[in-house]
């Protein structure tokens, strides 16, 4: 006799059998009973036995963590905690409790409401089309509370998964993954969807940030006639022209830069360094000059006039070129740890496709064609 699983139970089977496995990998104690949530009676107890078992992704620890976001006694902190906990585990079993959180009028909306959130990253990572019938639902359920109704359609699929989401037999979720995936292909022919959407993503908060900033300027009395509102402005009429290869060859183009200036400014710190400690021990220079004066068509000398600079003095001078050096050297490392942050988010393909890009605005630049014809020459 054949005997057919479900997806959700088929998943909990195979979630069961590497839970343990998870569990020692990730450091969680297992031991921790569950029970104890049942005893705990203040909220700081209740708190602290949910972070002791955050991790655990059993069905028992899923069971008894739903049943403290129902629990009506618990305090609205305890609730939300659990509910997060909940959301992180990514089993079917806590899959299923979310729904049954979603579709209980005794939870209050706006833990629904997080909940709708928690199933939709559920989607994105899952691509299940059980979940997807859900969220469809809650988008058209006139009974829902608004969170519900606002959290199913404030909801967007992932990057990573409009190829799965793409193909559901869900409409809405369907034809939303597919818009979507139009809308960043529009933005590049060649580049991986989750490339594309992590530097149009990138442009569209740094265009916010500078837009901001020279609005804000503007409002000021004072900055009315700043000129780094207009350079404000033409970074984000730039950012804004850049087709996405483009930005990304600009950014690895900036990250070059930024590597090359941190260590530039490093390097002379350090020569500025060593000469301040060794114009500390120059002399002081003195020296006599004699004073004239024009009488009578002739030059007279009326007396003589002593002086001394101290050379030590350049130690000082050194110094702080030094210190403003090192500074330099810090703020450009830190912009470009942020460039490699961006830029190693990107994938293999990714990556090599944007190195390309460079290349060619390298080699079109038409200063490096001067140099290469300063060395023919």
């Amino acid at each position: 006799m054949k005997v057919r699983l479900s997806r959700f139970v088929a998943l909990a089977l195979t979630w069961g059998v590497a839970d343990v496995a998870t569990a020692q990998s990730r450091g969680v104690d297992e031991r921790i009973p569950i029970e104890q949530l049942e005893t705990d009676r203040t909220k700081d107890e209740k708190l602290h036995h949910l972070y002791m078992l955050d991790g655990r992704k059993s069905d028992a620890a899923a069971q008894a963590v739903a049943k403290e976001v129902r629990r009506e006694a618990n305090d609205p902190e305890v609730k939300s905690r659990a509910l997060r906990m909940l959301c992180d585990m990514h089993t079917p079993r806590a899959h299923q409790l979310l729904v049954e959180i979603v579709d209980d009028p005794s939870v209050p909306a706006t833990l629904r409401g997080q909940a709708v959130e928690g199933l939709w990253l559920a989607l994105n990572m899952s691509g299940d089309g059980e979940i997807a019938a859900r969220i469809d639902a809650w988008m058209r359920c006139r009974a829902c509370p608004r969170p519900v109704v606002e959290a199913a359609r404030r909801g967007r699929p992932s990057p990573g998964a409009l190829e799965t989401l793409s193909n559901l037999e869900v409409r809405s979720i369907r034809e939303m993954a597919r818009k979507e995936a139009a809308r960043l292909r529009s933005l590049d022919q060649a580049l991986p969807l989750v490339d594309i959407a992590l530097l149009d993503g990138w442009r569209r908060e740094r265009v916010a940030s500078l837009s901001a900033e020279a609005r804000s300027m503007k409002e000021s009395k004072g900055l009315r006639n700043d000129p780094r509102i207009r350079f404000k402005d033409q970074q984000v009429a730039k950012l804004r022209a850049f087709r996405v290869r483009d930005l990304g060859a600009e950014l690895l183009a900036q990250f070059y830069d930024a590597t090359g200036r941190s260590r530039s400014a490093a390097l002379a710190a350090a020569k500025l360094a060593d000469a301040a400690e060794t114009a500390k021990d120059l002399p002081t220079i003195e020296w006599t000059e004699e004073q004239h004066e024009r009488i009578r068509g002739q030059d007279v000398v009326t007396g003589t006039r002593e002086g001394e600079f101290d050379l030590s003095i350049l130690s000082s001078l050194a110094r702080a070129a030094a210190n403003d050096a090192i500074l330099a050297s810090i703020q450009a490392t830190r912009h470009a740890e942020e460039l490699h942050a961006l830029l190693a988010a990107l994938s293999l393909e990714g990556i090599e496709l944007v190195k390309q890009q460079y290349v060619k605005s390298i080699s079109s630049d038409p200063r490096v064609g001067a140099l290469r014809n300063e060395k023919d020459k």
